[in-house]
């Protein structure tokens, strides 16, 4: 049986995961919408561990061939160009690339005191440097 002072922190907690809950319903209905927004873009940080599998997805996504997939890979952190993602979305791009172990964000374009061609994360919320184009 529970006195009531542990009941009210129960009760404090059930509210808390509730509030929590809702923040974080919230975030994805906000991140979903970014992320079909077309001034998204797909940014490669890093190939990860596996370079020939972020190859392979690069390839895949992009329907580029093999030097210009791996070149791309290889000078990351680069942006993928949104003109070469064809119909896929940019956050499943993304999530390609993160499948085959590569360090990947979605970004939206965003203005920068010193620099127009940035990017911000839009999980991290901080600016990316636009490497490429």
């Amino acid at each position: 049986m529970l006195d009531a002072n542990e009941l009210n922190i129960v009760t404090d907690l059930v509210l808390a995961l509730k509030q929590l809950n809702d923040a974080l319903t919230r975030v994805t209905q906000l991140t979903d919408k970014l992320a079909s927004s077309t001034n998204c873009a797909v940014v490669l940080q890093s190939m990860g561990p596996n370079k020939i599998a972020c190859i392979r997805a690069v390839r895949e996504i992009t329907a580029w061939g093999l030097k210009e997939s791996k070149d791309f890979v290889e000078a990351a952190p680069r942006v993928l160009p949104r003109k070469d993602l064809g119909s896929a979305p940019p956050a499943e791009a993304v999530q390609r690339l993160i499948d085959a172990g590569a360090e990947a964000i979605l970004a939206n374009k965003g203005n920068c005191e010193d620099c127009e061609s940035r990017f911000i994360c839009f999980t991290t919320a901080r600016w990316v440097k636009h490497a490429g184009q």
